[in-house]
């Protein structure tokens, strides 16, 4: 019903073509842009992270606050017992975290909030399991601070983010219709990290071929 409707509207080419400007023209590694009251954040399918430390090669636990004390992701660690923590892969994780200490966008996420009745946050590739924390984490901080303002995540091509948990915690809080997952059969990226790959040699490896290989498969999504 959700793709239906996407179907039906404007934002999946929107979308889109944000997703596409984020990659080829975005030095900080995100567009925003105002549609009326429907604010979008699109984050480029080239982000990286890099370094050596051992826990980018592994599913980490999702932080519950940042390092000044600021709550993160509290709702979805209300697990049953018993129950594995909610896990992501430490990698997405640290691009997400880079992004989050970013005054840019903190600024821009505060501007798009105030002035819209819904907030779209896209994404291709990489920049897709960016957007899908992005979503995650604003969903929790409205919930926490009773906000009213509709959230919907629209990701092309995004690799596996998390464990079954973290899965579970997002419909436990009902939010499974807020993200819409566009995905080519052809497209290998979504299919990365079945296998223990090493993530970093991943996301490394696909910065260098998007521009090319992501062009060509853009017609299919």
């Amino acid at each position: 019903m959700l793709a239906d409707f996407l179907a039906s509207t404007p934002l999946l080419s929107e979308s889109w073509r944000l997703c596409n400007l984020a990659t080829q023209n975005s030095p900080v590694g995100f567009v925003a842009n105002q549609v009326g009251s429907i604010g979008y954040l699109a984050f480029s399918g080239t982000l990286f992270v890099s370094g050596s430390d051992p826990s980018f090669k592994n599913l980490v636990c999702l932080p519950v606050r940042d390092g000044a004390g600021n709550h993160l992701f509290v709702p979805l660690h209300d697990k049953n017992e018993g129950e594995e923590p909610v896990l992501v892969q430490g990698a997405l994780l640290r691009i997400f975290e880079n992004m989050y200490s970013n005054p840019s966008f903190q600024n821009q996420i505060s501007t798009l909030v105030e002035a819209s009745k819904s907030v779209i946050f896209t994404g291709h590739s990489i920049g897709g399991t960016t957007a899908s924390l992005a979503a995650l984490w604003l969903l929790s901080h409205l919930q926490s601070n009773f906000a009213n303002l509709s959230v919907l995540c629209i990701t092309y091509g995004s690799p596996l983010l998390g464990n079954e948990t973290l899965s579970r915690a997002i419909l436990r809080e009902r939010w499974g219709g807020k993200f819409c997952h566009v995905v080519s059969k052809y497209d290998l990226m979504p299919r990365m990290l079945f296998a223990p790959l090493d993530t970093i040699v991943c996301i490394e490896s696909f910065e260098r071929v998007s521009r090319s290989w992501g062009r060509g498969s853009d017609r299919n999504v």
